[in-house]
């Protein structure tokens, strides 16, 4: 050891040096003091926030914040967050430059901050940074900066020193001048330096050590120190010994009251490389926690502490830096003795003393000898201290911490035919036998393995399937302070008494068990899956007898859940539960109480994999990614992260034990696994947690930036709101540099906050928007380390001061305008009142009015469809009476006429219903619309004309114009125009139709007039012809409707068109409509496809013609459903004729016959009582036994949607009312030939084709499943009608009914005529005998196959086999 005290180096041999280099390289090298294991070296996790990574002065000041000075500005860390004070576009003249040289405080509040270009000072009340005053320092390279003890403040600036006064005045300046030797040298400055004595030292370059003498206010020069005479930094330690560390000489012990020659003991250090000596040293400090001194050097950071004689001796902390760069610019201590260091390029670095005692284990070895990553299972300590783990896919291996090696338990000769410990599951230490004890999850053997040193010993075997037969897996192994070792299986409870080798049963009905703990009263808690927990009361001795007798105590309650992981006893008497879903649950064993304790350890419901209690009655529980310390009695928790030195962070349930003496405790995991330290941290009292506002943030500027408005008073922690200032974010910390991530805090804004607000620990500020104008409380409160809260509180006051518009005089205006405006609300009201009541009696007349129109709209409505009934009536009779009586009499011919003309009428009085109700719809196609418009003129309205010798013209241009529009729309329209044409023109009169083709921007139109000499329509009238029930004076009410040209109007617009009138009264009017023509001008949803429309509009027109039958068809049966009796006594009387007739008056009856008689065809009406005839239809058609049947349907409706909801609902034809009996007949007639037709087609036919025939899609559907199951049964020759009808699910009867109708053959005709098909079909396409295709297909006989082949098809199958 180096005794410095004797160390006198002008005296000193060479020999002797070279000894002590030797044994200080010896010490440094070979010692390690155990207390590092409490020492974390950190990196702050701020460099993403730092301006430069390089931070050359580290400060903190007197509130708690440090201070970094880095090449890019002045940086103000509070713990979470760094604020960034430096010169750039924002704030150009900040400082005169960014690069920091020092910082020092003054009493006074005050940063003095040191640059490369002069001095600046930061207000810490204010936040504001101003140049010093001194004008000489300006441009000048600030070297360091002093406060001393009688408040002057000491500033070295290149080769000059100045003193100040705390009020910025300058009070002396120490300078070198050539004519007075007592001066400073003129050397640059070092370092300023005030001892404990209060002695002011300086140190120049290459000029020496200084001494500030008061008496003569000038510094005393020291002699010489080392070749160069460069002292750098001079410092005290705790002993108050000074310390000197030259630039380029070493360093030195400094004795101040020595005489020359002993004033200077070189002390020799070694470079990190250990082979030469270090030579430049910068920066000092020693720690409050183990008393090193801590040195910085061009090589790094060198630690040494004094032994008990006194000597200095190097301390190996290398191992704490090991993963930096080793570019070091100034180490200093904190108020809470940590040390920071600052460093080139890599930011700044934290040494920590108060960390837990934790070591960690990685095995290393583990992927160098596998190529693995750890991950443990189970794990355990022997009586060696060596770890037993089982390493999943691995198996078994010993862990040896002292040699970092491990052994598989392949590389035992004893253990390496040992399947089971390929896979285990418990690892326990029995202390009392010395045993390892493992057993596995795959059968009940119990591996017992007793060590000495590294070599295994013994080796038993253990069998639980010996005692019980069925104990299942063995899940918990527990052994007690009595050395009875109890085993807990998936099935029962067993007992190895102490001193016995055998194993005994205890119980076997506790169910699963999955852990076994002891409390201090010799009591044995069991935990069981879905039973609870069972309690034993241990015997003083474990004997059969004893056994027997065994008491087993089952606790229960509603706080327990059916997934307890994990139990453990204190020694307090309470038994700790953990279950899956993450509660931690107190048993008190005194009162029998049951208390949950999951919130106050800081659980968040991840599942509880393990608990353990320690000597200081301590709680420690792991989850899958945390482990927690836990102190019940006063709710204290701490939460372990990497921060604090654990290196796993992920963990399995069983991998965590503790030794037999509870010193240490073993956490497994992804990484190795960590061994911890019980100590009595959690039982500290509450230490006093002061919660800082560190910063403000109003409208996104914070109160710390320059030339800042907002009004904030650091002392009294107030600030003031300018009006528009509505938003704020205020931001907190503790300053807690240590445990900064395991603090929580609460916040709550007095008027806006109901109760705290508990942020995650990420954020450490509260946000608020649009405060109103008042006066409100901030109250801030945090934790300590340990989760406890602090009962300081914070508090920021904030008034926002009021708008204009918020002030007492507005509010005052705002009353008055209020006042006065209700003044003259109320008087509008009454004023209005008047007004309203008049308008409202209006509108009352005007709804009676509308409502009388509606009522009579309606009644039109119904009576029309009334009426229409009685008009197909009247039709059916005169085409009954024609047929009758044989003769074509004019009358009949008028009587139709006045029929089809007061159906019109009718269906008038409907279309203007339905454009009313909004269910018109346009369906527009394309077509020639001047020959459609011909057709119409010259086909209704031309026998008219000439009755009156009307003269009558039709001209368009051009002759064919190709158009989109709605054929039925546009009749109606010509219809009435046309009408009114005829009716109010006189005899000998003229009417002409002109049709033009018009183009308007890229779009095409048609402009139809109608012009007459009619009477014409006065002036006063034009404006009102197009309204509903209006007459002018001039007409005959009682030829009018008076809705004809309203609905026109209505139809034209629904076409997107417009119509108009000019008139001349008694010379004519002349009516004109223009329609958009082209297909661009319509919706998709307007325009209908052009096959589908002619079907609907020709559907009646399609009818062929077949001559009437006189003779009667006995095999159809028609149903005709009509709930008018007289109508339906016409249909019936006329179709008896030719047919079965039966008849119904709803759906409902029609449905009832419909399932007891065959029915061929049904007729019904839509409109009917009960079931209407849209209904019947879904039904029948919705139903495989009825979808055959064809149904015709009758309604009063004619429009083009209405065919389209008929033929919807599954109608095979439409016919409106009113109509002729002929045409139904003819509907008839074609239905039965069709399906005639179709019948003997698919008979005659020897290709199975069905989708050739046009069946309907349901019918085609049910003859493909028919004859898919006749194919599948083909080659069957007991294949009947009984099988055919179970295949499809329909009874014999139903299958005969549809296969007859559909087919015209019976099913076992059809079935043979499938079967012959595809006889046919073999014989075309092989050269099989025709036996063998007999038989293929199901006959039993050839011969009878030969006959009934020639009966289907007229030739013998050998004739159709030569054919081919």
């Amino acid at each position: 050891m180096i005794n410095i005290s004797n160390y006198k180096l002008p005296k000193i041999k060479i020999n002797r040096l070279i000894f002590q280099v030797i044994v200080s390289l010896l010490q440094f090298i070979i010692f390690n003091v155990q207390s590092q294991n409490n020492i974390r070296v950190s990196q702050l996790p701020i460099m993403d926030q730092l301006p430069s990574n390089s931070v050359h002065r580290i400060f903190q000041d007197s509130e708690g914040y440090i201070w970094f000075g880095t090449p890019e500005g002045l940086c103000r860390y509070d713990g979470n967050r760094i604020k960034i004070f430096r010169s750039d576009i924002y704030s150009p003249n900040l400082f005169a430059s960014n690069e920091i040289s020092c910082i020092a405080e003054d009493n006074n509040n005050n940063l003095w901050i040191g640059t490369n270009e002069g001095l600046s000072i930061l207000n810490r009340n204010t936040y504001q940074i101003k140049t010093h005053p001194d004008s000489i320092l300006q441009s000048m390279a600030i070297r360091d900066i002093l406060i001393g003890s009688d408040s002057t403040i000491w500033v070295g600036a290149s080769n000059a020193v100045y003193r100040y006064n705390p009020d910025f005045s300058r009070k002396k300046r120490y300078t070198h001048n050539q004519n007075d030797s007592k001066s400073i040298p003129n050397g640059g400055i070092n370092k300023l330096f005030e001892d404990s004595y209060h002695n002011i030292w300086l140190t120049l370059w290459e000029e020496g050590l200084h001494k500030y003498d008061k008496e003569s206010d000038r510094f005393i020069q020291y002699p010489k120190i080392g070749r160069t005479n460069n002292p750098f930094k001079i410092f005290q330690d705790n002993q108050n010994n000074y310390w000197i560390g030259t630039w380029n000489d070493g360093l030195y012990k400094f004795t101040p009251n020595a005489k020359n020659d002993d004033l200077y003991t070189q002390i020799t250090i070694p470079k990190t490389n250990y082979s030469e000596e270090e030579e430049t040293f910068f920066s000092f400090t020693q720690d409050d926690n183990v008393e090193y001194i801590w040195s910085m050097s061009l090589s790094g950071l060198s630690t040494y502490m004094y032994d008990k004689s006194g000597d200095l001796i190097p301390v190996n902390t290398q191992e704490l830096l090991k993963n930096t760069n080793n570019i070091f610019s100034e180490i200093i201590k904190d108020r809470d003795g940590s040390l920071w260091i600052g460093a080139f390029s890599e930011g700044v670095f934290k040494i920590d003393f108060d960390k837990p005692a934790i070591s960690n284990f990685p095995i290393d070895v583990l992927n160098t000898k596998n190529n693995i990553a750890p991950s443990f299972t189970s794990l355990c300590v022997d009586n060696h201290k060596d770890i037993w783990v089982n390493q999943n896919r691995l198996g078994l291996f010993i862990y040896s911490p002292e040699t970092k090696t491990i052994r598989y338990f392949t590389e035992f000769e004893k253990l390496k035919n040992i399947p089971e410990l390929l896979k285990t599951n418990n690892i326990i230490y029995i202390s009392s036998l010395n045993e390892i004890w493992i057993t596995n999850d795959q059968n009940t053997k119990i591996v017992k393995i007793k060590k000495k040193g590294s070599d295994i010993t013994s080796l038993k075997e253990s069998f639980l399937n010996n005692t019980y037969k069925a104990p299942g897996q063995i899940n918990h192994i527990f052994e007690d302070n009595k050395s009875n070792i109890w085993i807990g299986t998936k099935n029962a409870l067993f007992v190895q008494p102490r001193g016995s080798e055998n194993i005994f049963l205890i119980n076997k009905k506790i169910g699963s068990i999955n852990e076994i703990t002891q409390d201090t009263n010799d009591n044995l808690w069991i935990i069981s899956n879905n039973k609870g927990i069972y309690k034993i009361a241990i015997p003083q001795i474990v004997t059969e007898d004893e056994i027997s007798n065994l008491e087993i105590e089952n606790i229960q309650s509603k706080l327990l859940s059916d997934h307890i992981q994990s139990i453990t006893a204190d020694l307090s008497e309470n038994i700790w539960i953990g279950t899956k879903e993450g509660s931690l649950i107190a048993y008190n064993a005194t009162d029998k109480s049951f208390t949950n304790r999951t919130v106050d350890c800081g659980l968040k419901g991840e599942a509880i994999l393990d608990i353990i209690s320690d000597k200081y009655n301590n709680i420690w529980i792991t989850t899958y990614k945390r482990i927690i310390e836990f102190n019940p009695k006063n709710n204290a928790y701490f939460v372990y992260s990497a921060s604090d030195g654990v290196q796993i962070n992920s963990h399995l349930k069983g991998s965590f034990c503790k030794t037999t003496d509870s010193k240490y405790i073993y956490i497994g995991g992804n990484r190795g696994y960590s061994r911890f330290i019980p100590s009595e941290k959690l039982n500290s009292p509450l230490t006093k947690v002061q919660t800082k506002i560190t910063d403000i943030k109003v409208q996104n500027k914070s109160i710390l930036s320059q030339n800042n408005e907002v009004e904030f008073d650091s002392k009294n922690n107030s600030l003031v709101l300018r009006p528009e200032d509505k938003n704020i974010e205020i931001y907190f910390s503790t300053l807690d540099y240590i445990n900064a991530k395991k603090i929580k805090y609460a916040y709550k804004l007095e008027g806006v906050d109901n109760d705290w607000v508990y942020p995650k620990n990420d954020r450490q500020f509260a946000v608020y928007n649009q405060l109103k104008k008042g006066h409100y409380t901030f109250c801030i409160k945090a934790t300590d380390a340990h989760n406890l809260w602090s009962t300081n509180i914070t508090k920021l006051t904030i008034d926002r001061k009021p708008a204009y518009y918020e002030t007492n005089i507005a509010y005052l205006l705002y009353f008055s305008s209020f006042t006065l405006g209700i003044f003259l609300l109320f008087k509008i009201i009454l004023g209005r009142s008047k007004l309203k009541n008049e308008v409202k009696i209006t509108q009352i007349e005007k709804s009676k009015s509308e409502e009388i129109t509606q009522t009579k709209l309606k009644y039109f409505t119904n009576i029309s469809h009334d009426l229409l009934t009685p008009l197909t009536i009247i039709n059916c009779l005169i085409d009954d009476i024609e047929t009758t009586v044989q003769k074509n009499m004019p009358e009949f011919g008028i009587i139709r006429s006045n029929i089809v003309r007061l159906k019109r009428l009718l269906q008038q009085i409907l279309d203007y219903r339905k454009v009313e109700g909004g269910k018109m719809e346009l369906r527009v196609a394309k077509a020639d619309i001047s020959s459609f418009i011909n057709d119409i003129c010259y086909n209704h309205f031309i026998p008219m004309f000439d009755k009156k010798n009307i003269l009558f013209e039709l001209n368009s241009t051009p002759q064919e114009i190709s158009a989109y529009f709605d054929a039925d729309k546009m009749d109606k329209i010509l219809f009435n125009l046309l009408s009114n044409a005829f009716k109010y023109t006189p005899r000998d009169g003229k009417i002409i139709v002109e049709l033009t083709l018009l183009i308007r921007e890229n779009t095409e139109f048609i402009s139809i007039k109608v012009s007459d000499t009619g009477i014409g329509i006065q002036p006063e009238d034009i404006e009102h012809i197009f309204q509903r029930f209006y007459n002018n004076k001039t007409t005959d009410v009682s030829e009018t409707n008076g809705i004809g040209l309203s609905l026109t109007k209505d139809l034209v617009e629904l076409h997107h068109g417009k119509i108009s009138v000019n008139s001349i009264p008694k010379t004519g009017s002349t009516f004109c409509i223009e329609i958009p023509i082209d297909k661009k001008s319509y919706t998709i949803e307007e325009i209908y496809p052009e096959a589908q429309s002619l079907d609907l509009n020709n559907i009646d027109d399609k009818l062929q013609e077949y001559p009437e039958t006189s003779s009667k068809i006995s095999n159809i049966n028609i149903l005709v459903v009509e709930d008018n009796v007289e109508l339906l006594k016409i249909i019936q009387k006329r179709l008896l004729k030719s047919y079965n007739v039966l008849t119904a008056q709803n759906g409902l009856e029609a449905i009832e016959l419909v399932k007891s008689t065959d029915i061929d065809i049904i007729i019904s009406d839509v409109m009917m009582p009960e079931m209407d005839g849209l209904e019947l239809c879904r039904t029948l058609k919705n139903n495989i036994e009825t979808n055959h049947i064809s149904i015709i349907l009758l309604t009063a409706k004619n429009s083009i949607d209405d065919r389209i909801e008929c033929y919807n609902a599954g109608a095979n034809a439409y016919i409106s009312k009113p109509f002729e009996i002929n045409v139904l007949q003819a509907r008839i007639q074609n239905f039965t030939l069709q399906k005639k037709q179709q019948q003997q087609e698919f008979k005659s036919n020897q290709e199975i084709n069905i989708s050739s025939l046009d069946y309907p899609s349901m019918d085609e559907q049910f003859l493909k499943n028919a004859i898919l199951i006749i194919e599948k049964n083909l080659t069957e020759t007991e294949f009947d009608i009984n099988s055919f009808a179970g295949q499809l699910n329909l009874s014999k009867s139903t299958l005969y009914r549809k296969i007859k109708t559909i087919t015209g053959l019976s099913p076992i005709e059809f079935i043979r005529n499938i079967k012959l098909k595809h006889a046919s079909k073999m014989l075309k396409s092989s050269h099989s005998s025709i036996s063998e295709v007999a038989y293929s297909v199901g006959f039993s006989d050839p011969k009878y196959f030969a006959s009934c082949f020639k009966a289907e098809f007229n030739i013998t199958p050998s004739e159709f086999q030569k054919k081919q």
